[in-house]
């Protein structure tokens, strides 16, 4: 079985399209995404590590490169301005 490293060694890849969050009552205060990571077991994610968050910036399409194989779970937090949040996450897993 070949290692991880040889599997995805760097996967470059892009974020096409990021709507951020928006309130028409109250106004968005904030709009963040955050990329986690975990390694990958037996074809499954393990746990994401709360050390390994990301705050990814900067308008659409957001490319990334240097990404290993692994699981990356990504989360898009809204904040209103009365202080009320929302969040919509998706998991991507590379490699084996």
């Amino acid at each position: 079985m070949p290692s991880a490293d040889s599997c995805c060694p760097t996967i470059p890849f892009a974020i096409s399209a990021l709507t951020n969050f928006s309130d028409a009552q109250s106004g968005l205060a904030s709009s963040t995404l955050v990329r986690t990571q975990s390694t990958v077991t037996a074809g499954v994610c393990d746990a994401f590590a709360p050390g390994s968050a990301t705050t990814i910036t900067g308008p659409a399409p957001i490319a990334k490169s240097g990404v290993g194989s692994g699981c990356y779970r990504y989360v898009l937090t809204g904040v209103n301005g009365f202080g009320g949040t929302t969040s919509l996450g998706t998991t991507v897993r590379f490699g084996p």
